[in-house]
């Protein structure tokens, strides 16, 4: 199995906020239709907070709460979700 580098912030907040690529992508075609270029100062920022309950990150927090021992303590799961 290949060693992959864990995902930086950025990329994890990215993937979580899936509606801004797609909304970014049908903005810059509607723009390209009418022959006007594309510029959005909004579209282009990186997404910077991760969306949790995204269904893409279930299988970390599952692991995250399986690697403790005894109660779940929320705050080392948390800890290790954004580690």
């Amino acid at each position: 199995m290949p060693d992959f580098p864990p995902p930086t912030c950025q990329e994890v907040a990215t993937s979580s906020h899936p509606k801004q690529p797609i909304t970014t992508a049908l903005k810059q075609k509607k723009k390209e239709k009418t022959g006007q270029p594309y510029t959005s100062k909004h579209d282009s920022t990186q997404s910077q907070n991760v969306n949790w309950k995204s269904p893409t990150f279930w299988p970390m927090i599952d692991q995250a709460v399986k690697e403790q021992i005894g109660k779940p303590n929320l705050s080392e799961i948390i800890q290790t979700l954004q580690s």
